[in-house]
């Protein structure tokens, strides 16, 4: 009997010291502004090297051959790939409730999608004539052009939808160079 009392009084104990209040997580917002910045920094380098390899694809309208387009295309490639190495390197905090305004992000991401499309439009028959090429850009550029708008997504969610309202126009021609992956992405939103 003696011992029941003791052991209800632990438990009591025990119950009031478990419910108590455990101090909340502070979100660090400095924490996700830093994960945006890291995201634009890296997707500026990415739309640099894009801005700079696009205009010399413009150029040799008419005259596309393997050996001329293939080194091109291998720039955006490499690109990307950097691209990706570097957005999967950013870490994102485990707090990361925080709702972020990801419109700069959403331009450059967008900017270089329709500029890629653009670029590619008035070569589309010749490119995807050269089976290299073809396989190139499918097989190589859409799979990693698709991880880039996976991974911008989980590092800031909610910035595709505003990627697609701005490339909306341009997913028939992403189509027809096979980026399926990438129209698939954009379309499943």
């Amino acid at each position: 009997m003696f011992f029941t009392r003791y052991a209800t009084a632990f438990l009591l104990s025990a119950a009031f010291v478990s419910a108590a209040p455990t101090p909340a997580k502070r979100l660090d917002l400095s924490v996700q502004v830093d994960v945006e910045a890291e995201v634009q920094t890296v997707l500026s380098t990415l739309k640099a090297t894009t801005d700079s390899v696009l205009p010399q694809i413009t150029a040799i309208v008419g005259n596309v051959s393997e050996d001329v387009i293939t080194p091109l295309l291998t720039q955006v490639v490499d690109a990307l790939n950097t691209a990706t190495s570097a957005l999967g390197a950013i870490e994102v905090p485990v707090s990361a409730d925080v709702t972020v305004n990801g419109d700069s992000v959403a331009q450059v991401l967008g900017g270089i999608i329709t500029d890629v499309s653009d670029t590619l439009a008035p070569v589309i028959d010749e490119v995807l004539a050269i089976p290299a090429v073809k396989d190139l850009i499918q097989g190589t550029i859409n799979p990693l052009l698709n991880t880039v708008l996976t991974t911008v997504d989980g590092l800031l969610p909610g910035v595709l939808p505003v990627v697609v309202g701005l490339v909306g126009q341009v997913t028939g021609l992403l189509s027809s160079l096979g980026l399926g992956s990438v129209v698939g992405t954009l379309g499943g939103l």
